[in-house]
């Protein structure tokens, strides 16, 4: 029964957070991008802060959270396993996010990410990526947060994925700052996070969103760290596949460390 209302209410949330970001769009629609992405990236904070108060989501946040928070147009760049991971970055910091263009065909997801301002990458079509690469890079220069999750995929926490190295040259090319954020799952309804109870949160291979996420919904509680890593700046033009790969190898490095220490 617990779960049952915990998922009528995060369905009310969501009726009501469309209703905002069309209002948002109908408002905005005469008014520059960078102004209405700026509003939708409050307003999914908003939704997300609500979203894990009713999932029993209780979150962690260490490290350099307040130079983090004087950034506008910062890229998020964290380690992935799990759509819960969205949930907590952007309950923390306002953001757009980055996601798979199939996400487009989900019910009631899609229309919920495309009110949002997520850009979308189509990974398989070249041309595609330069585009949303470079609609990245705007909206960093922007003065809007971004957050991408540069393993690509989720994993079910073992080890982490290399970072792609080509998502990195939108804050090269923005002059924008990347900021590091090692996630890390500690509790599962007090107790804690292991191979037993991993696949409660983890979310990858095979497994159905809305089957996982109804497993989510049985859950009373999920203990989550954030660690906020310093900002780190490309120090060469964009263009450089060079100063791709080193951001993109100076943020993994930070993000792995962050896991390795949480984890001690």
């Amino acid at each position: 029964m617990r779960a049952f209302i915990k998922g009528l209410v995060c369905f009310f949330c969501l009726l009501v957070y469309l209703f905002a970001e069309a209002v948002l769009s109908f408002v905005f629609f005469f008014v520059a991008k960078a102004t209405k992405r700026r509003w939708a990236a409050r307003l999914v904070r908003l939704f997300n802060r609500c979203l894990v108060r009713i999932l029993g989501i209780r979150i962690r946040v260490t490290g350099a959270m307040e130079e983090a928070r004087k950034l506008r147009g910062a890229l998020l760049a964290p380690n992935h396993l799990s759509y819960i991971d969205g949930f907590a970055l952007a309950a923390t910091f306002p953001l757009i996010f980055v996601g798979k263009s199939d996400l487009r065909s989900w019910p009631l997801i899609g229309w919920m990410t495309q009110l949002s301002g997520t850009i979308f990458m189509d990974r398989g079509r070249r041309n595609h990526l330069v585009d949303s690469i470079r609609e990245m890079a705007v909206t960093l220069a922007q003065g809007t947060n971004v957050l991408l999750f540069p393993e690509g995929t989720t994993t079910n926490g073992e080890a982490m994925l290399s970072f792609k190295s080509a998502f990195f040259d939108a804050p090269v090319q923005a002059g924008a700052s990347v900021v590091p954020v090692s996630v890390i799952y500690h509790r599962v309804d007090g107790v804690p996070f292991s191979l037993a109870n991993r696949d409660r949160i983890c979310w990858y291979g095979e497994m159905t969103f809305w089957d996982h996420f109804v497993g989510l919904l049985h859950c009373r509680s999920v203990d989550v760290s954030l660690d906020i890593h310093h900002p780190i700046w490309a120090d060469a033009p964009a263009g450089d596949s060079d100063v791709r790969k080193d951001l993109s190898d100076r943020t993994y490095a930070a993000v792995a460390g962050g896991v390795r220490l949480l984890l001690t």
